[in-house]
């Protein structure tokens, strides 16, 4: 895998319909690497690091739907960057190889906290730009830049969410966080080039981006994120594939790959086992473009747990709900739900319980003397029309190392989440065209 070229990229690939139409994609099978998966961590530095960025990542979440639209400045209450997958692309002519995140939540991960549709990276020649292990990519190298003008329709969309002005009729943007930082830059559009397994790459010309020359800002290494979430300017909709579905190996599968498909054909293995339910979009706040789903109860064994169907619900102010993301490690319950799902595992859990927590998670056991979890019985979260039955594997966690096992949740204040822990060995189908999740268990490393 080339090396992450730390760059940012808040990938929904867009302000570009109207520049280019790309062929229908019918398939392309794209390897994904967790992030961690290189780093020869411990089972227990991986669950901590996992962990943290889930909990920083659901932080930054809440911390946007507190920041309302009549509440925009010209700034952003917070940085951060909390991603799972990587994937391989390239920029520019001739390409570029970097490493980006893929993420169907990426609209959270924006240098512009409304606009998540624009890529964002560093550019040569640099008034000053920020410290990074690889090269910096040099747009005058590439045969196919090309900056774009005021009067353009992607710079006046990017006006409405971040302030621009116009100098010798480029259309350049300003941005300030809280904290002091800042990016400068001029918005222009570039060639981007997707790689895929067996079959050739698929390069997308004039895609908008955000190429910055002075930016003094630390985002932590972070290269760049493949933006998978709705809209009809996010990457499925402008390679024309209306389908895509993921498979996650474990965490702790070194040797592993997980997948990405893209496509108009893509399909889930007709095992029988593919259940469905309805994505939903969150009707008091556009801008939030994660993909919904509407949980209904959750149950332990045959056990249906007394969590009111109102939990889940979204609120007025736009807050509550559930979403499913690829990019945060862990689910998270708001806590009326987290805590009866706590009560429960503790119930059903003979194991002495240890005291504080590791690290993010709040319910640990000792591990038995096998170093096996013990026996416990499927947990079912209970969608619109669909079951997701997660094995204890899927819910518990075991920390070797520590001697612990532990509830592979945590809580949150205003919004559920649906981590990638619990989508592990399960594939994921997302089918924009009938807005519809369907799902079944698979051994993702063998796809």
């Amino acid at each position: 895998m080339a090396k992450l070229l730390p760059l940012l990229l808040a990938l929904l690939l867009s302000f570009v319909a109207d520049l280019f139409v790309a062929p229908l994609v019918t398939a392309m099978r794209v390897p994904l690497d967790q992030i961690d998966s290189k780093g020869n961590f411990t089972m227990a530095e991986l669950i901590r690091r996992a962990a943290r960025r889930s909990y920083n990542r659901v932080a930054a979440l809440e911390s946007k739907l507190a920041y309302t639209t009549t509440s925009f400045n010209g700034y952003t209450p917070v940085k951060y960057g909390s991603y799972e997958y990587l994937m391989e692309l390239s920029i520019g002519t001739p390409p570029v190889p970097l490493s980006s995140m893929m993420d169907t939540g990426s609209v959270q991960i924006t240098i512009f906290p409304k606009s998540s549709n624009l890529i964002w990276t560093q550019c040569k020649p640099c008034v000053r730009c920020f410290k990074q292990p690889t090269p910096i990519y040099d747009r005058t190298e590439s045969s196919t830049f090309s900056q774009l003008g005021c009067t353009t329709p992607q710079c006046n969309d990017l006006s409405k969410y971040t302030p621009t002005n116009c100098t010798q009729s480029t259309c350049q943007y300003s941005y300030r966080y809280a904290d002091g930082s800042y990016t400068n830059g001029v918005l222009a559009t570039e060639t981007f080039t997707f790689g895929s397994i067996n079959a050739p790459p698929i390069s997308v010309p004039s895609v908008a981006f955000g190429c910055s020359d002075d930016s003094v800002v630390d985002f932590q290494g972070i290269s760049g994120i493949v933006g998978l979430a709705k809209g009809e300017l996010s990457l499925v909709a402008f390679l024309n594939a209306p389908r895509f579905a993921y498979c996650l190996t474990t965490y702790f599968d070194a040797s592993g790959s997980s997948t990405l498909l893209l496509g108009s054909s893509v399909e889930l293995k007709e095992s029988g086992k593919a259940q469905t339910t309805p994505l939903l979009s969150n009707p008091y706040r556009s801008d939030f473009y994660y993909y919904y789903i509407r949980l209904k109860g959750i149950s332990i064994g045959e056990t249906l747990l007394r969590i009111p169907p109102s939990t889940f619900e979204i609120t007025h102010d736009g807050s509550g709900g559930l979403i499913i993301d690829s990019g945060t490690s862990v689910t998270h319950l708001v806590e009326r739900a987290y805590s009866t799902v706590r009560q429960a595992v503790i119930d059903l859990v003979t194991l002495p319980r240890v005291n504080g927590t590791f690290d993010a998670l709040d319910l640990c056991f000792v591990l038995p003397s096998s170093r096996q979890l013990p026996d416990m019985p499927d947990m079912t979260l209970h969608f619109d029309g669909a079951d997701m039955r997660l094995q204890k594997e899927n819910y518990m966690i075991v920390v070797p190392e520590s001697g612990l096992i532990c509830l592979a949740m945590i809580a949150s204040l205003t919004l559920s989440i649906l981590g990638n822990y619990q989508q592990q060995n399960m594939q994921i189908l997302y089918d924009l065209e009938s807005s519809t999740l369907s799902f079944e268990p698979a051994q993702c490393d063998v796809l």
